[in-house]
């Protein structure tokens, strides 16, 4: 049976006929089964093969459905199921108000992603399944493109993610970052897709074949990737302290006690170790933003002090207390120090959790202020938009703090020798994950991290204040590791990795063709629309 997939009530002979597909409507209680499958495909499920056919289901509605609102609906349907699957532990947050508040991201992203299953059904209507579909993978991954910059950057609900645990698959992220592999899995899907809509064995074979190299080729190039790994020009010896502090104690920035608890827990590991140590690493806020400026010069002081003692670089998180003075309140930032017998360096975080860290847009309205979501520690931070190296006599390293792990082009800047005089040596994420317990996110944000590291081939060191610490290899690989609320210092030879992945050489290649894409076929629909009107 062959259904056209839309008629116009009243076709002008100017129109192209419609095109048909030689397949029933499928009833829309298939939606479900996108859903469950794509949401079971994320980590730290070992499921992700699944999202090589998750959205197939959905797929079949789209190249039957008649128009684009029902498709947005019914697409929205399924990737808000397949989000709350993967990401209902944003709801379970220990302060009820950012559970109750991390809703509005768990509702707003699905629906982004969705919105090229409707966008796209103008152009399948006009030139059939197989280019409608290449047009709705291009506004998929602009999408996509769009949610990992700007002011509502979260980029979690990334479908190429489904990949970040799946070796030898995850090594194309070095290619053009993760946008490759959400392309690869899109493909994989609309390989899946033609085998049902073709129309004659040839065709459906042809999808297989098409289906079998893009599996086989992506592996190949993986498993070569594992085999040769990145030169390497040396390595920095450190120690990863995690303290496994429940997230409501550690959130209290104005609590000295930690500082020496941590002190004292880097002190006993120092004097079980038997080879220098280079560099000790904090997680994120550990150092207190403290009453008046003479008593934060008093703790550096204190610290600086305690690095020439046992000649070492400490790397830690800070509530830092901004010079600026915004109605009455002071505001702060979320910092990365190095600090040195010689001097501290910061690093400032370029990306704030949008509404839990810093309100979109505050800055030009400060009524805005009031969306803010009180979510542990300060009220709200102030954004930097510097990314300075941190150095040391023997290493080079890049800050990250927290989610700005999972900015792969963020990640390039430290590397890439065109953004920065002196690509780094590695780079240290130091994170506050938990807020949610021993749910799937922490265990994601490590796992998207790994995909980072792939992209740009640089060694990772991943310290949180819960768990799970660990060293991430340039391919990937965990050691190292610390589990869920162990209170323990992990010894780290880091790697100085000098390889160049085509995606640090030559940036997210495929997402800026996305976007190019996205432009002439929005700007051909615009001529569509006034033509119509103007008849």
């Amino acid at each position: 049976m062959s259904l056209p997939i839309y008629r116009s009530p009243r076709p002008r002979a100017s129109q192209a006929p419609r095109p048909t597909v030689p397949f029933p409507t499928p009833p829309w209680a298939l939606l479900p089964l996108s859903g469950v499958a794509l949401g079971a495909s994320f980590p730290p499920s070992p499921l992700a093969p699944l999202a090589w056919v998750a959205l197939v289901p959905v797929l079949l509605r789209w190249a039957t459905v008649a128009t684009a609102g029902r498709m947005l609906a019914e697409a929205y349907a399924s990737l808000g199921l397949a989000g709350a699957i993967a990401f209902h532990w944003v709801l379970l947050h220990e302060m009820p108000r950012a559970a109750v508040a991390s809703l509005g991201g768990l509702m707003l992203y699905p629906f982004l992603l969705a919105l090229p299953f409707a966008a796209s059904i103008p152009f399948r209507n006009r030139w059939g399944v197989e280019l409608g579909f290449g047009v709705l993978v291009a506004f998929s991954l602009a999408v996509e493109w769009g949610i990992s910059h700007g002011p509502l950057a979260f980029p979690w609900m990334l479908i190429g993610h489904t990949q970040a645990t799946l070796d030898p698959f995850r090594q194309l992220a070095d290619l053009t970052g993760p946008s490759l592999l959400s392309g690869w899995v899109w493909t994989l899907n609309g390989c899946a897709l033609g085998t049902l809509l073709a129309g004659s064995w040839l065709r459906r074979g042809a999808a297989v074949v098409m289906a079998a190299l893009l599996v086989g080729g992506a592996a190949q190039y993986g498993l070569q990737r594992m085999g040769n790994p990145a030169s390497v020009d040396g390595s920095t010896n450190a120690l990863l302290v995690q303290p496994a502090i429940p997230p409501l104690q550690w959130a209290d920035t104005a609590d000295r006690t930690r500082v020496d608890a941590l002190l004292r827990q880097t002190e006993a590991a120092l004097d079980t170790v038997s080879a220098p140590v280079a560099l000790v690493v904090w997680p994120e806020t550990a150092l207190p933003a403290l009453p008046d400026a003479a008593a934060q010069r008093a703790l550096y002081d204190q610290l600086q002090q305690w690095t020439a003692s046992h000649d070492v670089a400490l790397l830690s998180g800070a509530v830092e207390p901004d010079t600026v003075l915004s109605h009455g309140a002071r505001t702060y930032h979320n910092a990365a120090l190095l600090i040195r017998a010689d001097t501290v360096q910061r690093y400032r975080k370029n990306y704030l959790v949008p509404f839990a860290e810093h309100v979109p847009f505050s800055e030009y309205l400060p009524a805005l202020q009031a969306l803010g979501v009180p979510a542990g520690g300060v009220a709200g931070y102030t954004r930097s938009r510097l990314q300075p190296t941190l150095t040391a006599p023997d290493f080079q390293l890049g800050a990250l703090i927290c989610f700005e792990s999972t900015f792969a082009h963020h990640l390039r800047s430290y590397v890439d020798p065109q953004s920065t005089s002196r690509p780094v040596d590695f780079l240290v994420t130091v994170a506050q994950v938990g807020w949610w317990g021993p749910s799937p996110g922490y265990q994601q944000h490590l796992a998207f991290s790994q995909l980072r590291a792939i992209a740009v081939r640089r060694a990772m060191a991943f310290v949180a204040e819960t768990g799970r610490t660990a060293l991430i290899d340039p391919r990937g690989r965990l050691s190292a590791t610390a589990e869920w609320m162990d209170p323990t210092v992990r010894r780290a030879s880091i790697p100085h990795a000098t390889t160049l992945s085509p995606y640090v050489r030559f940036g997210d290649w495929l997402s800026m063709l996305a976007l190019l894409t996205t432009s002439v076929v929005s700007a051909v629909g615009i001529y569509w629309y006034v033509r119509r009107k103007s008849f």
